[in-house]
């Protein structure tokens, strides 16, 4: 697996248990770390970030908060904790210049960053320590590793990478969404990535209220349209204007996009994600306009690519649950032309006034979402006592006040 610049957790911890790694009679130093934390107005967050570092790290380690501009408390809250580094640095638009900046006031030999609006995990230093040693002493150079990262929404990321060596000539690039490069023709695939989940972060930057405050999503989308002028063959640009910029770009050009990612990063093996999220999106879009078949065929095409995704479960069921709607539509425009014939009272039917056919009616107008059509409908057979659904929707409305009072 070294090869091909992938470290799975089965053959790291096989890597790990190899007897030549941890020889007898041979000392091995505990590598020092250079946390690094870039931040800007983050008064909400910035202490309990550093707390969380310094709750572990060793008196060797350093860290270094690079400030671009705060107009808050920040600078005040970090200039008061101890052996932390602040620095104060003009910001250009630009995370990757930020991030090489602080590459270059590292003073240690292994190079982590953490955001302002994270945590780091009790016992994530430890255990990125145990496997920093084993690089160290195997000499194996240009690995970036990716800890986990655990959203505010519980979703789980892996493939954000952060740590890497200093020296190793590794540096940022992008100006958004920037990774890690080393050769810059490359996008990466000249490095060789280690995942460690048991280094774990927990993120709360993407809270609605934090973006929409924040303003991430203009942000971002103008960095992303910059990035794909520079790099117009790099799916990964593209990817994330179309994730970030969602609602700022219309329907055809999301398409269309989502589109060149999937044949842009077909063409590279390093690429395989975003050609996995860009299908999974895309049949998300031609579920959501009705192009079913559509999304029959290039749901096809992702089974192919990864047949264990949970992706593909929930489109299977979403395409035939939309399916079922139609056909409950189906089956109330019949009704509607069907009651259109019963115009005389009916004599040994359910109900002679065909209440029965209403009921129905606005059962499924329920099912559709149509609540105003359905309690008229209701109304109309409450008031004459052909049912009682009272009791009912009662039950439904307390849930639903808790639900929403939560």
């Amino acid at each position: 697996m070294w090869n091909e610049h992938v470290i799975c957790l089965s053959k790291w911890n096989q890597l790990k248990s190899m007897k030549e790694l941890q020889p007898e009679n041979c000392e091995i130093f505990e590598p020092d770390i250079s946390f690094i934390v870039i931040c800007k107005n983050e008064e909400r967050c910035i202490e309990r970030c550093i707390r969380s570092i310094q709750n572990e790290y060793a008196k060797d380690d350093e860290i270094i908060v690079i400030d671009t501009g705060s107009t808050d408390n920040s600078i005040n809250i970090v200039s008061q904790i101890d052996e932390c580094r602040l620095i104060k640095k003009t910001w250009e638009n630009d995370f990757s210049m930020i991030r090489n900046f602080g590459i270059n006031l590292a003073t240690k030999t292994w190079i982590f960053f953490i955001d302002a609006d994270e945590i780091l995990i009790k016992g994530s230093i430890k255990n990125l320590k145990k496997s920093l040693m084993i690089l160290d002493y195997n000499s194996i150079s240009n690995v970036i590793i990716s800890p986990l990262i655990v959203n505010s929404n519980l979703h789980v990321i892996r493939e954000v990478k952060r740590i890497f060596k200093k020296n190793d000539g590794i540096f940022y690039y992008g100006c958004i969404h920037e990774e890690p490069r080393k050769n810059i023709e490359k996008s990466g695939a000249d490095l060789i990535h280690l995942f460690l989940d048991n280094v774990a972060l927990e993120h709360d930057g993407y809270k609605r209220e934090i973006v929409k405050l924040k303003d991430k999503a203009n942000r971002n989308t103008d960095l992303l349209k910059k990035m794909i002028c520079v790099e117009p063959q790099n799916p990964r640009w593209k990817y994330f204007l179309c994730r970030d910029g969602r609602n700022s770009i219309n329907e055809m050009e999301y398409e269309y996009l989502l589109n060149e990612v999937i044949q842009l990063s077909s063409q590279e093996p390093i690429f395989l994600r975003y050609r996995i999220r860009a299908t999974s999106d895309l049949i998300s879009y031609f579920i959501d306009s009705d192009r079913l078949n559509e999304a029959d065929i290039l749901l096809n095409k992702l089974e192919k690519l990864d047949n264990d995704l949970s992706d593909i479960v929930y489109f299977r069921h979403f395409i035939k649950y939309v399916k079922c709607k139609k056909e409950i539509m189906q089956i109330f425009q019949s009704l509607v032309e069907c009651k259109k014939k019963y115009t005389d009272i009916e004599y040994g039917g359910i109900h002679s006034s065909y209440f029965h056919i209403d009921y129905l009616m606005g059962l499924l107008l329920f099912d559709l979402g149509e609540y105003q059509y359905a309690f008229q409908i209701y109304n109309h057979l409450e008031a004459n006592e052909y049912i009682d659904l009272k009791e009912m929707f009662k039950n439904l409305y307390n849930q639903m006040t808790n639900f929403l009072n939560e």
